[in-house]
């Protein structure tokens, strides 16, 4: 798509698989975190990143990427913060390197705190970021961080030492380096960590939604166990002498009598998750895991006329379980034809 206008091209796929999610299936790239948060960020900023020390305003130390340092150049962005305020993972991670005794991380260049933790960007992209003048570490080399969590609190060098490699060769072996020589071209292979966590998206965890849940009211405890299939729930009750079938539509919520004669059909227990409660309550909850896709698209073209390329893939493990109620639309495999003429509507807008 190429037209002339502002910037940028964007657009969100929300997928909704409860049915995924029961079955265990993973549904996300990003790194899950295992170890206990002590403490929180307060909230994610650009990117979705939480920046380490809380604000992306640097101005009171001024941009120090690239700042020259004698014969050498800094490569990373000091963010200045009092001794002891908390230092946060920008994002979930493996930590690779966690000492207390990292040469000149300490005041006065003295040994001091640093730590590196492995993260990812939501393109599936690792990097190594490295926190340094940090004291009070709070996870060792090999345990998961969690987004937002304290890693660590600010040192007496009253300022975080932030840097970024996206590579896992260190030009020199040191991992640990603030500075390189002027001469180097690529600087070590690190970057602006800023512009790194503006430019690169963080990979978030996927968090299934509930499933929507349909509340039956009965007469008196279902008979046998209640089902579903099709949009519509079935249950038996005890009238008299008689034993009379039900049935309900989910979406509408209008019910009647079965007539003699008609069949209930098959139960279908992979979509609908049925709980009936203890005897001698009455009633019972229907669950649908169909999936569900919600679409939101936005662009602006740049000026001179650059194409931009709308992408979306959707994948599920567990797709033989979803087979019977996915259509195929494109080689890209959506549930229900008219979400899909729904996402097709909002790229089509996009274009034009």
């Amino acid at each position: 798509m190429a037209r002339t206008g502002a910037l940028s091209a964007l657009i969100l796929i929300v997928l909704a698989l409860p049915a995924l999610a029961a079955a265990g299936a993973p549904a996300s790239r990003a790194l899950a975190g295992a170890a206990p948060a002590r403490a929180h960020a307060a909230a994610a900023g650009t990117g979705g990143w939480y920046w380490p020390v809380g604000t992306e305003d640097f101005s009171s130390w001024g941009d120090s990427w690239l700042q020259p340092r004698g014969a050498y150049v800094h490569v990373a962005q000091d963010m200045h913060a009092a001794a002891g305020h908390p230092v946060y993972a920008i994002g979930d991670g493996t930590v690779w390197i966690s000492r207390a005794d990292a040469g000149g991380y300490g005041p006065g260049g003295s040994p001091g705190g640093c730590m590196i933790i492995v993260h990812a960007t939501a393109a599936g992209e690792q990097f190594r970021a490295l926190y340094g003048h940090i004291s009070g570490l709070r996870f060792k080399a090999g345990q998961r961080v969690t987004a937002g969590a304290v890693i660590a609190t600010v040192n007496g060098c009253d300022h975080l030492h932030f840097g970024i490699h996206p590579s896992t060769v260190y030009r020199d072996g040191n991992m640990y380096e603030g500075h390189v020589p002027k001469n180097w071209a690529d600087h070590g292979g690190w970057v602006d960590p800023v512009m790194f966590l503006r430019a690169n998206h963080r990979a978030s965890s996927y968090s299934p939604p509930p499933v929507p849940l349909v509340e039956v009211t009965t007469a008196t405890p279902p008979v046998g166990e209640p089902g579903a299939r099709d949009g519509f729930a079935y249950w038996s009750e005890q009238a008299g002498a008689d034993l009379v079938t039900y049935r309900r539509d989910l979406a509408g919520g209008a019910q009647s009598a079965l007539a003699p004669g008609d069949v209930v059909p098959a139960f279908d227990n992979v979509r609908y998750a049925i709980a009936v409660p203890a005897a001698p309550a009455s009633g019972f909850s229907v669950g649908d895991r169909l999936p569900r896709m919600g679409v939101t698209v936005a662009h602006d073209t740049p000026a001179w006329g650059a194409s931009a390329q709308l992408t979306a893939a959707l994948q599920s493990p567990s797709e033989n379980k979803l087979a019977d109620w996915l259509e195929s639309y494109g080689g890209i495999r959506y549930p229900a034809r008219r979400v899909v003429s729904g996402v097709a509507a909002a790229v089509d807008a996009a274009r034009t």
